[in-house]
């Protein structure tokens, strides 16, 4: 498939000690525009062209050897990535967050493993693991693999949530806290 079909396809250079990238796009989703040559000089032209007036304040002056090596980037990021597995990628993460979180949450990484306690008995642990596509599988974990490793629950001064899928346990409170809730005066 040609790079420009990619929506997100792109080449980029993070020059040493900068705090911005400097990224060109390959196409604009639909067609390729640039070719590899061009697109690598294009990369370079924007380090080159990079002052402290640029990228809302954020922009330095760079060294030739910065230009150079944003050429070369360019070229290798060009020949070596493999635009078709990042795009297969991103595509899966979106399947994955759209399994897990709903239209108005502000999503986050899909858990890849889970240990929790069992909510009908606190003895015994459970495992949940995620496939790939985001799928989760729960099942109960091997009890002499985390015999004595993981406290129970109940035995740590838990109890079960009214949901009866997690436990709580009161906070425990550091000396100022109890100091202060004892005499109703602010700490110092």
């Amino acid at each position: 498939m040609p790079l420009g079909i990619h929506p997100t396809a792109s080449i980029e250079y993070l020059p040493e000690g900068s705090s911005h990238i400097h990224l060109v796009p390959l196409g604009d989703g639909k067609i390729t525009i640039l070719e590899t040559e061009e697109a690598a000089e294009l990369l370079a032209d924007a380090v080159f062209k990079c002052t402290p007036d640029k990228h809302n304040g954020h922009g330095l002056e760079h060294s030739p050897d910065d230009v150079e090596n944003a050429y070369k980037s360019g070229i290798h990021q060009l020949l070596t990535r493999d635009y078709d597995r990042e795009e297969a990628q991103r595509q899966l993460q979106k399947v994955r967050e759209g399994k897990w979180y709903g239209p108005n949450s502000k999503g986050g990484p899909v858990p890849e493993f889970v240990l929790f306690p069992d909510a009908s008995d606190a003895r015994e642990w459970m495992v949940l693991l995620t496939e790939p596509d985001g799928s989760p599988h729960i099942f109960k974990a091997n009890k002499k693999l985390l015999d004595g490793a993981i406290p129970d629950p109940d035995m740590a001064g838990a109890r079960p949530d009214k949901s009866g899928v997690s436990w709580l346990r009161k906070p425990q409170w550091n000396m100022e806290s109890r100091l202060r809730r004892m005499t109703g005066r602010p700490a110092l």
